[in-house]
């Protein structure tokens, strides 16, 4: 038992030590966690979603103080609980932009190839969104490798692992991928996934407007611009349901919501790949989000 003890112990010292090393590390969780927390009487549009929503909306071309709270692979039930955990927070939030995109209503993180991200929302947003002991630690959720990588090059490099601006919005890095190429692997990746989540999914947006109602809030939903590589190779009885739910927000709960996913204002020259707009297609699209926001906001002021 002794020798077992002394085996035991240095492998959990350094495995403690590995984990405190990388919670140390600055990431966009807790940076963006921080800037809500301190500038939040200021917030008045919160951006939220995927990584489509992270890069394609740029707060930077908002008339209202807007911060962009979006995460690669974010899924709407993750949208609702940070709404829920900063919601007491922002007391002069007026509106929220949230895509539905093709993937949207039958995505889930947690129980997607994306699922080791749980842990982001758990040690640095303060969730508690599921009970895998996995989804509560760095090196549980993380390949070893991955993490050494982590530690080596920020606390010897000097490498920063916060890609957001102070506005929340992505910092691009200027590379770009082949359209084609991109678009065939992205559509395949969100044309295999389970449509039995739709109606939890559903569920979640409907939770997520009524209780932003009840703070009179104002909730546009939007489709994200897509190039017409990824369009075109789209599965129309998902594309379709998609649009179905959509279509059931709008008419039962009352909700905004554009379509840009197929506007013609939006050319390959505004894409770094086949989803993913790059800065030039991000004001872009941020301008008219605006402009639709502007004209939402004032409707809703006057109705009153």
């Amino acid at each position: 038992m002794t020798k077992l003890y002394s085996f035991l112990f240095p492998l959990l010292v350094s495995g403690l030590l590995l984990e405190l090393l990388i919670r140390s590390i600055p990431n966009d969780y807790l940076f963006k966690r921080k800037m809500i927390e301190s500038g939040a009487d200021d917030i008045a549009v919160l951006v939220l979603g995927t990584s489509h929503a992270w890069e394609g909306v740029n707060p930077a071309f908002f008339t209202l103080r807007t911060f962009n709270a979006g995460h690669a692979a974010q899924s709407v039930d993750i949208d609702l609980a940070l709404f829920r955990r900063f919601s007491s927070h922002l007391s002069n939030l007026k509106a929220i932009l949230l895509p539905i995109d093709y993937p949207s209503l039958i995505f889930r993180t947690s129980t997607s190839s994306d699922d080791w991200r749980m842990k982001n929302y758990h040690l640095y947003y303060g969730l508690r969104t599921t009970f895998d002991p996995k989804h509560y630690s760095e090196i549980l959720s993380v390949r070893f490798k991955t993490n050494v990588i982590r530690v080596y090059k920020h606390y010897l490099q000097g490498k920063s692992f916060v890609f957001s601006d102070s506005s929340g919005f992505y910092i691009k890095e200027g590379y770009v991928e082949d359209l084609k190429t991109s678009g065939v692997r992205d559509a395949t990746l969100h044309s295999q996934l389970d449509l039995s989540m739709m109606q939890e999914n559903l569920k979640c947006l409907q939770e997520f407007i009524h209780e932003a109602k009840a703070r009179d809030i104002v909730v546009l939903f939007y489709s994200s611009p897509m190039s017409n590589q990824y369009r075109s190779r789209l599965d129309e009885k998902q594309l379709n349901l998609t649009y179905q739910m959509v279509e059931r927000l709008v008419e039962e709960d009352h909700v905004f919501y554009r379509d840009f996913l197929d506007d013609p204002r939006f050319t390959d020259a505004d894409f770094r790949n086949a989803t993913h707009l790059n800065g030039t297609g991000a004001k872009k699209l941020s301008e008219l989000l605006n402009r639709e926001l502007e004209l939402i906001v004032s409707i809703n002021k006057h109705s009153k």
